[in-house]
Formats: structure tokens, sequence, C-alpha cells
């Protein structure tokens, strides 16, 4: 029950039901509507799980199973690209906030270096080394 909604990582907010049409861009008329379908009932189960549970305690869980910060794998490759070249900063930084990953990082100093941030295009890793 709740454990399996809960691995879903999705909030209850109603916006939710607008990933089954972003899901299946471009994938058809069926496609959307399979989509539509899958997250009104994803929804429809969720709801009914959580019927019982008050927003703050439900948001005080997904914050306790879900940490803020991962090691991205962009993060981490400029991180050892930067040591490689004597600089060993953006490596101590990305360590201090995999200690404490549920708890929001100190802010960069530049919006780039972002560890929440999604890769750009440009830092997108394609290879990577340790089976991931």
């Amino acid at each position: 029950g709740l454990a399996i909604v809960h691995a879903r990582r999705l909030s209850s907010r109603p916006e939710a039901a607008a990933l089954g049409g972003k899901a299946v861009q471009g994938a058809g008329r069926d496609a959307d509507a399979a989509a539509r379908e899958e997250a009104a009932n994803f929804l429809a189960e969720w709801r009914a799980v959580t019927a019982g549970e008050d927003f703050p305690s439900r948001l005080a869980l997904m914050r306790a199973s879900n940490p803020v910060v991962i090691a991205r794998n962009h993060r981490v490759e400029q991180a050892l690209a930067a040591a490689n070249e004597g600089d060993l900063a953006p490596f101590w930084r990305l360590c201090a906030a995999l200690k404490d990953p549920f708890q929001d990082p100190a802010p960069p100093e530049r919006p780039e270096d972002d560890l929440e941030a999604p890769p750009r295009p440009e830092e997108r890793v394609h290879e990577t080394f340790c089976g991931t």
C-alpha cells in the first residue's frame, strides 16, 4: 500500500495528472489516453491510501525518504575534472552535501554549480565507469 505509493515518489497534488500527457508527447491519441487513465488511476489510489493522513505528516515522510542531494553524474564529473586541475573545492563541496543528503546544501556561488540542478545539454555524461 503506502510504501508502494511513496516509492513512486510523486506528489499528491492534482498537477501529477498532467504527467500522462507529458510522458508520451507525440506518441498518439491512444497512448495519451492510456497515460491519462494510468495517471488518474494512480491519483485515485494515492488519495485512497493517504486519505487518513494529514499533509504535514505526508510531507515529512516524503522529505525523510527522498534526499535533496544525490551524486549526479555531471557534478561528479565536474568535481573530478576540477581535482585533476588542482582545484578540490568542487569535490569538497559535493562531499559535504552528500554527508547529509536530506538537508539543503549551501547555496552555490554560481548558478551553474547548483548540486540539485539537472545537467544542461553540454553537461550530460554519456559514459560512466562505475556501472551506472
